[in-house]
């Protein structure tokens, strides 16, 4: 995707960006491919004709749109994680703390 402007990663003060405007994002598409792993590798539909198939990084190596193609999965992926963790943190807290009168 051709773009123009500059950008701006300050250590302080304003970072936004310099003459520079992205369109909103169009929503996630869904249910768009499968995947598997074999011998050893992540293994996609053949991606042509679709707006990814400019992404084959040479003989049907999709590695650029691992998260382009799974990021809603991923996302979901860390929530789920991140709940199951904070349960058991807070389990924890309350069976070692002290017993309070």
């Amino acid at each position: 995707m051709p773009f123009t402007g500059k950008f701006s990663l300050k250590s302080w003060g304003d970072d936004s960006p310099q003459g520079m405007t992205f369109p909103p994002l169009k929503p996630p598409v869904t249910n768009h491919t499968w995947a598997e792993c074999k011998d050893g590798m992540l293994v996609v539909a053949d991606q042509t004709g679709t707006p990814f198939d400019r992404a084959d990084m040479g003989g049907k190596n999709y590695h650029g749109l691992d998260y382009p193609l799974f990021h809603i999965d991923i996302r979901e992926n860390a929530r789920v994680r991140v709940e199951a963790f904070m349960r058991l943190a807070v389990q924890s807290a309350d069976t070692s703390s002290p017993a309070r009168p």
